[in-house]
């Protein structure tokens, strides 16, 4: 079991040292995001194998629907008080609290997939362990700012 995790850890460690080695940001994140959840969450080799189609679908799903959002409410929004009446503010509080309620049917989708392939626990740290993450790389960010 622990070869297992040594294995794993050094295959997530040479996904961000080549992630490093390219000059795209995203995949550079992407790949320090991947070995971070994988090593807080102590993901072995199966569960990981399952969990990261799942999370990265979730994740491309939740970034089209935050798009979405995004066009409807603010593109085409007015700039002040002036060019919003009751009947167009009450119109995009509706579409405000729809757009919520899909993101929170995502997530309730989510973590019942996640249940499916990993322990409660697990699934519940998820959070925390993104958190974090964010944490970490706005720390890093702003250590590293040239």
């Amino acid at each position: 079991m622990n070869n297992m995790k040594r294995i794993l850890f050094l295959f997530l460690t040479f996904l961000v040292i080549t992630a490093y080695a390219q000059d795209d940001k995203r995949s550079k994140i992407k790949a320090m995001k991947t070995a971070y959840i994988t090593e807080q969450l102590e993901l072995t080799a199966s569960e990981a194998e399952r969990f990261w189609p799942i999370y990265n679908a979730y994740r491309k799903d939740l970034w089209s629907l935050r798009h979405d959002k995004y066009n409807a409410l603010y593109c085409n929004r007015p700039c002040s008080l002036d060019g919003l009446n009751h009947d167009k503010a009450m119109e995009l509080l509706s579409l405000a609290k729809q757009k919520e309620l899909e993101e929170m049917a995502l997530y309730d989708e989510f973590q019942t997939d996640l249940l499916k392939v990993m322990p409660a626990p697990k699934v519940f740290m998820l959070r925390k362990v993104e958190e974090g993450f964010k944490r970490k790389l706005l720390h890093w960010y702003s250590q590293n700012k040239e």
